[in-house]
């Protein structure tokens, strides 16, 4: 599990190959991200990289576009298997995304802990079972993006990147 120390620092030039990318059936996670990122300074320019979809199929999409990225699957009971598939295909064939596990429903803690460790063996980084645990999900998001290899941007994308002021960079 990721946990935040205080170097994950979102670079101002975000790379065009990276975003983060919810797939879940209701807009529940959605809300709760985007609540939690206006009321933490420090998460605030995340939501404008999250990219929410409803299907697996959307997914596959905005990873073809952006395969870099950071992706939160919302695990349900009625699609566990094609879920756990989906989880398994993303870390063979998205070696630069990173796959985190949000938890659909209610249910007791030893349903979701058989769910969480089959995802955790397809490559999941991180899992939450209730919105309570919302950071550890926003932790593993900032983290990602901002460890993401900017060796292909031009020099002076670099530099401007990893300027420690990134408020002055956001004048545009």
């Amino acid at each position: 599990m990721l946990k935040h120390t205080g170097r994950c620092r979102l670079a101002s030039s975000i790379q065009p190959r990276t975003r983060w990318i919810l797939c879940e059936q209701a807009a529940r996670w959605g809300r709760a991200f985007r609540v939690a990122m206006s009321q933490e300074s420090r998460f605030k320019r995340l939501e404008r990289l999250l990219i929410e979809t409803r299907t697996l199929g959307a997914c596959q999409s905005m990873l073809d576009r952006f395969p870099a990225s950071y992706f939160t699957l919302e695990v349900t009971r009625d699609g566990f298997n094609q879920q756990l598939g989906f989880a398994a295909m993303i870390a063979k064939e998205y070696a630069d995304t990173r796959l985190s596990v949000v938890s659909s429903c209610d249910d007791g803690p030893a349903f979701w802990h058989d769910r969480e460790l089959a995802f955790r063996e397809a490559g999941a980084i991180t899992a939450a079972r209730s919105i309570w645990n919302i950071n550890r999900i926003l932790d593993g998001a900032l983290c990602h993006m901002a460890h993401v290899p900017i060796e292909k941007m031009p020099l002076e994308q670099r530099i401007w990147a990893e300027l420690p002021w990134p408020e002055v960079l956001d004048r545009e």
